[in-house]
């Protein structure tokens, strides 16, 4: 037996089928491989990283147990021809993600906890713009765009700044949020600023706000 694909493209102004297609395509030859797709494609969409030893078990268990209404041999040819299905594929990782999305996330209050040194930052190689500040730790600022250069010009030029650097992947500090569907994101900010009231300030340069950025 074969899987069977089928691909229909509609012109939307025309209201008209322009493109129509079908593959027959082979059924995979054991659940393992099934199941570690699913696996991925549910962590994908949670973006979550590194979990992949900890998930695949309990995917493999609810397709044992729950997926079916009677016990059956997984690497029965029937079976994972139903297992490999579009239609359970995206039943299957449906259900996860929209079970999980909620739960991988908590909510609660900023606490500081390891610190993060400047001076432990490692050299790295930079191919974009730099600007040889004088109250950067670094002996050129790295920066991403002609704006960044000239916001750096400024703070190393402004009385009351005591010392800035721009915020690298190298350094390693990001904060975690939710889009507006509720995904995981990463948000590096572009300076980190402390002024002569010894305040440590957070800096974005873009002047957008939007949550999905």
């Amino acid at each position: 037996k074969v899987l069977e694909m089928k691909y229909v493209a509609i012109d939307m102004l025309k209201g008209m089928e322009v493109i129509k297609r079908r593959w027959d395509l082979p059924v995979p030859q054991d659940s393992k491989s099934v199941i570690a797709y699913y696996t991925d494609q549910i962590l994908k969409q949670l973006k979550i990283g590194g979990a992949f030893a900890s998930f695949y078990p309990v995917i493999k268990k609810y397709v044992v147990e729950k997926l079916f209404t009677e016990k059956v041999n997984l690497e029965d040819p029937r079976v994972l021809y139903k297992l490999s299905s579009p239609d359970v594929q995206g039943k299957l990782i449906n259900l996860f993600v929209n079970a999980f999305r909620d739960m991988t996330f908590t909510e609660r209050e900023p606490e500081r906890k390891d610190t993060i040194k400047l001076s432990d930052t490692r050299p790295f190689v930079w191919s974009k713009l730099v600007y040889p500040a004088n109250r950067c730790i670094f002996n050129y600022v790295p920066c991403d765009n002609d704006f960044e250069v000239d916001f750096t010009k400024f703070l190393d030029g402004v009385e009351d700044v005591g010392a800035f650097c721009k915020i690298v992947p190298k350094i390693g500090f990001f904060v975690e949020y939710k889009d507006s569907k509720d995904n995981l994101r990463l948000y590096y900010p572009d300076f980190v600023v402390t002024n002569d009231q010894s305040e440590r300030l957070i800096i974005e340069t873009k002047g957008r706000e939007d949550v999905d950025v």
